[in-house]
C-alpha cells in the first residue's frame, strides 16, 4: 500500500539511546526481543533500521509504542504493524511520551491511510494540525462534540479521491463519520434531497437536515461541474482551513458572510449596477433580496456560533437557493473568482473604520480630508466587459 513515508530516528529525537552493554536490567532480554524484530545494530536503533518490508506500516507501529499506545489487535501478529510496535515497546519499555487527544487520532488517521493506500505525510499532517483544526460543535449534527462515544470527535476526510491532509478534514462526532463511510459526496446530496423530498426520518442517526449539512461540506472540497455546485445549497460555511475546489461556492460562502455587515445594500448595488446585462443585473438583484429577508431575521446580538448557524439556515429556503442558482449558472470558474475577490475586499473595507469618519474626530483641519475621494474607493465598484467566454470583471488600477 502507498503512503508517503518519511525516514524518522525517534530515538534520537526522545534522547532513549539503547547501547550495547549497558547495566540495565533485563539487557539480554532487550537485545533478543530487537534481533527478532529487525537486525541487529550496536548504538541507537530506529524504524529505518528494521529491514520490514512495509516501513510506514513498522513506523505506525513504532510510534504507538513509543506513546504507551496499543495498535488494533487484529495488526497484532502477523503484520509489519505489530512487527513496529513489538520492537519499540521493547525499545522504550515503560519510558513512553505523553499522548494527547490530537496524538491519538493521527496515529488512527495513518492506520486508516495506510489500510486504504492513500497518501499521508505524517510531517505535513501532525498531532499540532490535527489539534488546530478541532472545534467544540460538530458542523453536521450541531451538538457538542465529546462525552460520549457517539459524540466522540473524528477527523473525517471530505473528498476521498483526494489525500489526508489539512485541507481536506474536518472533525465530526463518530456518528456522521460512521454514516459517511463509502459514499461520495454525489451519493449524499442524492440522499439528502431523496430525504428532502420524501420528509424522510433519519437515517444511519442523521436527521434530514444533517444529511444535507453532511451534502454541503463534502461537496466544497469535491470538484463539481459549475451548473451542479450551483445548485448545491450552502447548509454549511466552509471552515476556514478547508480548501473549496468549486469557485462557484467561495463565491457564495463570501456573498453570505459579506451581505450580513454593514453596508451591505450600498455595496450589493454598486456591484448589480456594473453587470454587463439587463437580466444579469435582474438576477443578481433577485438573490440579493431573497438572501437579505432571510439574513435581517437574525438577532444582531446573536453569539458567534448561533450567528453562523443562522446563516447557514438562510440557505435552507427554497427560495435563496433557487434565485442563487439561476444567478450562478451564468458565470463561468473566472469570473468567480474575480467577483469574490471584490466581495472580500468590500468586506474587509466594511470591517474597517471609515477614513472620513477618522478625519471628522482630529479637527476641523482634516474636514476636507473626509470629502476627498479614497483612493481604494473603486475597489468595492468592479468593472465589467463581456468577452467570448463570458463576463470578465476589469480591475480598477493599480490592482
Amino acid at each position: 500500500m502507498h503512503q508517503t513515508s518519511l525516514a524518522l530516528e525517534p530515538l534520537a529525537r526522545t534522547g532513549h539511546p539503547l547501547v550495547r552493554g549497558s547495566d540495565a536490567p533485563g539487557d539480554s532480554t532487550l537485545e533478543r526481543s530487537l534481533c527478532s524484530a529487525g537486525p541487529a545494530v550496536v548504538g541507537p536503533i530506529g524504524p529505518g533500521d528494521s529491514g520490514s518490508a512495509d516501513p510506514v506500516a513498522f513506523q505506525i507501529g513504532w510510534d504507538h509504542a513509543q506513546h504507551g499506545l496499543v495498535p488494533p489487535a487484529a495488526l497484532l501478529d502477523g503484520s509489519a504493524v505489530g512487527q513496529g510496535w513489538r520492537a519499540g515497546r521493547a525499545v522504550f519499555g515503560a519510558r513512553v511520551a505523553a499522548s494527547t487527544r490530537a496524538l491519538r487520532q493521527w496515529l488512527a488517521l495513518r492506520l486508516q491511510a495506510w489500510r486504504l493506500g492513500a497518501p499521508l505525510d505524517p510531517a505535513r499532517l501532525t498531532p499540532g494540525t490535527l489539534a488546530r483544526l478541532d472545534t467544540p460543535y460538530c458542523p453536521v449534527t450541531r451538538q457538542p462534540l465529546g462525552g460520549s462515544e457517539a459524540l466522540a470527535p473524528v477527523p473525517m476526510r471530505l473528498c476521498e479521491e483526494r489525500p489526508f491532509t489539512a485541507e481536506n478534514l474536518v472533525v465530526v462526532s463518530r456518528t456522521v463519520a460512521k454514516a459517511r463511510a463509502g459514499l461520495t459526496a454525489a451519493q449524499i446530496l442524492q440522499r439528502a434531497e431523496r430525504m428532502q423530498r420524501e420528509d424522510a426520518s433519519a437515517q444511519a442517526g442523521l436527521d434530514a437536515a444533517a444529511w444535507a449539512r453532511l451534502a454541503s461540506l463534502t461537496s466544497l472540497a469535491t470538484e463539481l461541474p459549475g451548473a451542479q455546485a450551483a445548485r448545491v445549497p450552502l447548509r454549511v460555511l466552509p471552515p476556514a482551513h478547508v480548501q473549496v475546489c468549486n469557485p462557484v461556492q467561495a463565491l457564495q460562502a463570501a456573498l453570505t458572510q459579506g451581505l450580513r455587515l454593514p453596508g451591505w445594500s450600498r455595496r450589493a448595488a454598486a456591484i448589480a449596477g456594473q453587470l454587463p446585462r439587463t437580466a444579469l443585473r435582474h438576477d443578481f438583484n433577485l438573490f440579493v433580496g431573497a438572501l437579505a429577508a432571510r439574513l435581517m431575521e437574525i438577532d444582531p446580538e446573536a453569539a458567534e456560533r448561533e450567528l453562523r448557524w443562522a446563516l447557514e439556515d438562510a440557505w435552507a429556503d427554497r427560495r435563496v437557493q433557487r434565485r442563487w442558482a439561476q444567478f450562478a449558472i451564468q458565470l463561468d470558474r473566472d469570473d468567480c473568482e474575480e467577483l469574490r475577490l471584490q466581495v472580500q475586499r468590500c468586506s474587509r473595507q466594511a470591517m474597517a473604520p471609515r477614513r472620513h469618519e477618522r478625519a471628522a474626530r482630529t479637527g476641523p483641519a482634516a474636514s476636507s480630508a473626509g470629502r476627498r475621494r479614497e483612493p481604494n474607493a473603486d475597489l468595492c465598484t468592479p468593472r465589467w466587459r463581456e468577452t467570448r467566454g463570458g463576463i470578465r470583471p476589469m480591475l480598477g488600477r493599480g490592482q
